[in-house]
């Protein structure tokens, strides 16, 4: 079976973020499964640069290839989509969309043009069920399921250490405001500010966003002693930076998130989450692995951490929690419903 996977690999260019690591798993999940030899993979990272050498690459592909599955992001599906589309006329390709994020029934909703164009591929996977859900009311049938997954093995809970003071949260995404950053520094120094000491540590973890960088080096030239930012940390590394950790806190202004990876590398290293609530949340997160509150409610989080640090008796059992979550994103329950879709059938 010939699959060719369409993405930002970034291998050289991007160490970290939601777009390359999903798409390197895919990769490496479909390599593993139906061998290097049947498997192959066109990096976009940068395509405007030499737009025709791609076009031909994606030609020869669509002709070699059974099953052709892309992963673009906002502005690239405008272009992969026809793209692909037309090189696959008169081929016996098959033609794939692995979503990333949960951004997609909204843009389809405002352009109906990428709308029809999508409804012509032989599968749409999205994250979460909203968003099938959302997509099924615009008139797509061709839309399953196919969560986000990791290839980390968990903790087994006796390997889950002791609670220690004063408590350690981190951020583990893009740093940049809209993914609340600054919420999370803001609650942290007020509730110690509170209670007159240093109830929380803050380790702020992840690439920063260019856009975003001068202020950030503001922000942190003004950091207390207890947070610092700790820099980018390899996908395989992420468990050793979380373990131990009291909570991770996901304060995003992002209303469409998917599934995202970071909350599933806290699950498998056994760290109860402290998010705000955005659209989809409710696939991924529930009152037995941590503690939610209204997006963009700075208040809510800060209510959330004066909370749970005079009270952690339940603690324990939230830990446990996300690891029992954490096998519901499992890379063996992604390949069961990716199987199925490239052998022809539906999930």
């Amino acid at each position: 079976m010939k699959i060719c996977v369409i993405g930002a690999f970034g291998f050289d260019t991007m160490p970290t973020g939601g777009q390359p690591v999903k798409t390197r798993n895919l990769y490496k999940l479909l390599s593993e499964k139906y061998g290097t030899d049947e498997v192959s993979y066109i990096e976009t990272y940068g395509w405007k640069k030499h737009p025709f050498k791609m076009m031909n690459t994606v030609r020869r592909a669509v002709k070699q290839s059974e099953n052709v599955i892309m992963l673009p992001a906002h502005n690239g599906v405008k272009v992969f989509a026809p793209l692909l589309l037309r090189y696959a006329k008169g081929t016996a390709a098959k033609l794939f969309y692995d979503v990333i994020g949960g951004w997609l029934p909204q843009k389809t909703a405002a352009d109906q043009k990428l709308a029809g164009q999508l409804r012509k591929f032989d599968g749409i996977w999205v994250e979460t069920s909203s968003m099938k859900t959302a997509l099924d009311s615009q008139k797509f049938s061709n839309v399953s399921i196919v969560p986000n997954f990791k290839f980390i093995a968990p903790l087994m809970p006796e390997e889950l250490p002791p609670l220690e003071k004063p408590y350690r949260l981190c951020t583990f995404s893009r740093v940049m405001k809209e993914k609340g950053v600054e919420d999370a520094v803001e609650a942290v120094i007020r509730v110690n500010n509170d209670l007159g000491k240093t109830v929380y540590t803050l380790d702020i973890y992840g690439p920063v966003d260019k856009a975003y960088q001068e202020r950030f080096e503001m922000i942190c030239s003004n950091f207390p002693d207890y947070i610092q930012y700790k820099g980018i940390v390899r996908p395989d590394e992420s468990i050793a930076a979380l373990k131990g950790a009291f909570a991770l806190l996901f304060p995003t202004h992002f209303a469409t998130e998917g599934i995202p990876g970071t909350i599933l590398d806290a699950y498998a290293a056994g760290v109860p989450i402290v998010t705000s609530k955005w659209e989809n949340c409710g696939d991924i997160f529930d009152d037995g692995t941590g503690w939610g509150y209204e997006m963009s409610n700075k208040q809510g989080l800060y209510m959330i951490l004066s909370q749970i640090c005079h009270d952690t008796t339940k603690w324990n059992d939230v830990r446990e929690g996300c690891l029992k979550k954490y096998a519901c994103f499992s890379a063996d329950e992604a390949f069961s419903r990716i199987q199925k879709q490239l052998s022809g059938s539906r999930v």
